[in-house]
């Protein structure tokens, strides 16, 4: 008799970063396991049937070791992921950072009012 173990997964929700390491361009997202996510990533990248066509095009140039992934917080709460995000994805544009993210998944600022009012928004989630 056969039986399959599920082990608990971490506690791993929250934003990732995938680099690069040739051009520096990044990819912000977003999940609710980011481990998971990344796994589906390489899966979609090695059947050469990715969505965004910029990670496909770096991955059949480079391979997987032309990226690098990292997640860069955790966040239980959906909308508090939503939030970070944004404040992420619009960190690396201020430091002139070209996205590979292909359509708005996030709302960026238009003024800095507005990005008071998301860092504001965020800290009062985390508290």
């Amino acid at each position: 008799m056969s039986r399959t173990v599920k082990w608990p997964r971490p506690p791993d929700g929250g934003i990732y970063r995938i680099t690069c390491k040739a051009s520096g361009k990044v990819y912000i997202g977003k999940a609710s396991s980011c481990t998971e996510r990344w796994c589906k990533h390489v899966s979609d990248l090695c059947a050469r049937k990715h969505g965004n066509t910029g990670l496909l095009k770096t991955y059949l140039k480079h391979g997987l070791q032309g990226f690098q992934f990292e997640i860069l917080t955790t966040a239980k709460s959906p909308k508090m992921r939503t939030y970070l995000e944004a404040l992420y994805a619009y960190r690396e544009r201020l430091e002139g950072k070209e996205l590979f993210n292909m359509r708005p998944t996030f709302e960026l600022p238009k003024d800095e009012k507005q990005l008071k009012m998301i860092v504001g928004k965020v800290n009062e989630l985390s508290s």
